[in-house]
Parts: structure tokens; C-alpha cells; sequence
């Protein structure tokens, strides 16, 4: 039998965004931890995890801003 999830107390943290940002930024970097990450605001936290995973991408593949007019800049 399944036990649907119950709602957090209100004495108890709900998990946020930035908390999600930075467990997957350890799954794909373990040496960072959430001390020194903790330090950069979530558009940094962010960027770095995008930066992360397109980093595991194989070279050759798509990247972002690969595209007609080279990515960084804008079509004429």
C-alpha cells in the first residue's frame, strides 16, 4: 500500500529551489560542497550547473548556441 506523501509541519523546512540547485550540482561535482556553494546567488548556482551538464556532453554533439548564426550573435 502506498502512503501518500503528507505536507510539511510547519516547524519543518520545505526544500527549495536553490537547496535542489545545489544537491545536483554536488551529484555532478562531489568535491564542491554546499558551504562554499552556498556563497553564490541562484543565477550563479544556476549557470553553474548548466555549465556542468553540458560539460558531460560528448564533444561534436549540439551545444547551446550552436546554431545558424553561431550562437552569439544575432541573425542579420
Amino acid at each position: 500500500m502506498v502512503t501518500p506523501a503528507r505536507p510539511f509541519a510547519e516547524s519543518e523546512t520545505k526544500p527549495t529551489e536553490r537547496d535542489a540547485l545545489i544537491v545536483r550540482i554536488i551529484e555532478l561535482n562531489p568535491s564542491a560542497t554546499s558551504e562554499f556553494l552556498s556563497q553564490f546567488d541562484d543565477v550563479a548556482l544556476h549557470d553553474y550547473l548548466e555549465h556542468l551538464l553540458w560539460s558531460r556532453t560528448p564533444r561534436g554533439a549540439a551545444r547551446w548556441g550552436d546554431d545558424e548564426c553561431g550562437g552569439f550573435r544575432s541573425c542579420a
